[in-house]
């Protein structure tokens, strides 16, 4: 299956067309571009992933595209994109969780184990993160908490509720009895408040947004007329 996917959660935007069979998904072509909005560069990076790799959109199978939580305004240019895209040339739409992709680069960067957590953090603005809290199975993210919307000093206590504890990948094995089980952080969030997300030096140095390579691996279709960004919070526009 070739699926065509993007990324616009946070202020990098991320486009990637892969073949994904079964649990394997090769990269045929990607780029991504920091931006001060999105609507003046995505139609620009899906041209050029399509370009380099000498295909088109009809030619794809799928569309798939982050639902964010993340930028308000970017989560609806992409997804007015994919849905444009997929009602046009009659595909399907797949989405999947801003969070979780970014939480699976985390896994595939860092080499975490099965059974290891990570929390993605991305700066939400206004004084808040978004946070998910994931743990590592089969490889792949799995939720074990609700994605949220709350202010970066009550970050570890949305970790501490859920049984985590905020320390690096590399402290796992020197957790202390009666602490939490260790979690591994990374994203925009961590970076813009580095005081309150974790203790200092517990931040992994990984990428901190998601690629489209990790939405078009954890992508599931979706109702194209339905669906919609997961903002965790009220959308400033209505």
């Amino acid at each position: 299956m070739r699926i065509l996917a993007f990324d616009t959660a946070t202020m990098t935007a991320s486009v990637a067309l892969v073949d994904r069979d079964g649990d394997q998904v090769t990269a045929i072509a990607a780029d991504e571009r920091e931006v001060t909005t999105h609507s003046d560069v995505l139609l620009e990076l899906v041209d050029s992933v399509l370009a380099t790799a000498n295909t088109t959109v009809a030619a794809v199978d799928g569309v798939a595209v982050g639902v964010g939580p993340g930028s308000f305004t970017g989560l609806r240019i992409a997804m007015a994109t994919a849905k444009g895209l997929c009602f046009a040339e009659r595909k399907p739409l797949l989405v999947a969780s801003s969070l979780a992709a970014m939480a699976l680069d985390v896994i595939d960067a860092s080499g975490l184990d099965d059974g290891a957590r990570v929390a993605p953090v991305f700066d939400a603005k206004k004084g808040e993160v978004f946070a998910g809290l994931f743990e590592v199975r089969d490889g792949l993210p799995e939720p074990i908490a609700d994605e949220v919307a709350v202010a970066p000093e009550d970050f570890a206590a949305f970790v501490a509720e859920h049984g985590g504890d905020v320390v690096s990948a590399s402290e796992q094995g020197a957790a202390a009895a009666g602490i939490g089980a260790p979690v591994s952080i990374a994203g925009t969030g961590a970076l813009a408040y580095p005081d309150d997300i974790g203790p200092a030096g517990t931040v992994l140095r990984v990428r901190h947004t998601p690629s489209a390579l990790s939405i078009a691996r954890l992508a599931v279709e979706a109702d194209t007329a339905a669906a919609k960004p997961a903002y965790r919070r009220p959308p400033d526009i209505r």
